[in-house]
């Protein structure tokens, strides 16, 4: 499974498996996913408000794609992507 923003491939998901309501598994981010460190440390942070409107552009929180093996996209909505046990872990609900 990949992960992509509109065309841009984030990263590569492995050991992906239904948690809850959620999809949870292991990425391999790509060097384009630099450019989203900041969305992600804030989308992930338990300090940040729910009350609180996102400080970044509309274009950054929209758009997000799951693909899967056959290449079929799934649209999904802002992943959470966060480090536990030294590797980075990602949670997603398909829309």
């Amino acid at each position: 499974m990949k992960l992509f923003h509109n065309s841009t491939l984030i990263g590569e998901v492995k050991n992906a498996c239904p948690n809850g309501f959620e999809m949870h598994g292991i990425i391999e981010l790509t060097d384009n996913a630099k450019d989203y460190n900041d969305l992600f440390k804030y989308w992930t942070d338990e300090n940040t408000s729910d009350e609180e409107d996102p400080p970044f552009p509309e274009k950054m929180l929209n758009n997000w794609f799951i693909e899967v093996e056959d290449g079929e996209r799934k649209e999904i909505g802002l992943p959470g992507i966060f480090d536990r046990n030294n590797r980075k872990e990602i949670l997603w609900r398909y829309l």
